[in-house]
């Protein structure tokens, strides 16, 4: 059973490490002259690959300046065995139009203040590549773990967000339902002063026709106040049902990008 599991796990991590994009060999264009280059294609947006290397790096003590098309980092010891330091110079771009997820990284190599331009490589000089397909093989977890921050921080935001629309639509149905009470009391005092109208009406009926006529105005005015408010009462009962509807939409729609969010934290955790 012990050996079962062991080859079992053992399988699992071959194929881990077959599934990581591996770094190859190649050349690239370097100030109008050729150069070998290890070459690594990654499943990320360039924009989040150049700043997953810039951290990378920033964490090894060493940061880095652009310079005609490369990321530039100097004095960097790229393998063990060597007795000096070299620079590394990355062109980070996009693999293609179409491709906006995919990005191809070329690491050239000099020896610190060397020229490369100018460098003869022979086979006494090697192509000054070892540790290069090393290091871009190493930095790929890094960049997987910068990418999954840089999309925990987008879902954050996004969830932040959602939660703020819902709070907004909890405020209007507040402030619709404060406009209805409102609308209510001016409907009641409408309602008193209409009767008091009635009753003006009513005594002068027989007096003072001048008094009658504006009495009977107040009282039409008082009628098209109270059609008014009665109106508004029911748009805004309306907004209230809308707003209901909506918060039930939205607080769906904020369980969706919560689950988002923690299915992402949750690779963060296992990874």
């Amino acid at each position: 059973m012990r050996k079962g599991i062991l080859f079992l796990l053992a399988v699992l991590t071959v194929f881990w490490v077959k599934a990581q994009p591996q770094a190859t060999e190649g050349s690239t264009d370097f100030q109008k002259t050729q150069q070998p280059a290890a070459i690594i294609t990654l499943p990320y947006p360039d924009n989040i690959v150049e700043k997953a290397i810039d951290d990378y790096m920033a964490k090894k003590g060493i940061k880095g300046n652009d310079n005609k098309g490369y990321k530039i980092f100097r004095t960097y010891k790229l393998a063990a065995t060597h007795d000096f330091n070299s620079d590394l110079y990355f062109k980070i771009e996009r693999k293609s139009r179409t491709e906006k997820d995919l990005t191809m990284v070329y690491l050239v190599v000099g020896r610190n203040t060397e020229d490369i331009k100018t460098r003869k490589l022979n086979d006494s000089t090697g192509n000054r590549l070892d540790g290069a397909k090393e290091l871009l093989n190493e930095m790929v977890p890094s960049i997987e773990a910068y990418n999954l921050e840089m999309q925990i921080k987008a879902q954050q935001d996004i969830a932040i967000k959602a939660q703020k629309k819902l709070d907004g639509l909890v405020d209007d149905q507040k402030s619709a339902e404060k406009k209805i009470r409102n609308l209510e009391d001016k409907l009641a005092q409408n309602k008193i002063d209409q009767y008091k109208q009635t009753d003006n009406i009513k005594d002068n009926i027989h007096n003072d026709e001048k008094a009658m006529a504006k009495a009977q105005k107040k009282l039409r005015n008082l009628v098209d106040d109270e059609a008014d408010y009665q109106k508004s009462i029911r748009t805004n009962q309306d907004k209230i049902e809308q707003s209901k509807r909506n918060q039930t939409a939205q607080q769906e729609e904020i369980s969706k990008q919560k689950g988002i969010l923690e299915t992402l934290t949750g690779k963060r955790k296992t990874s």
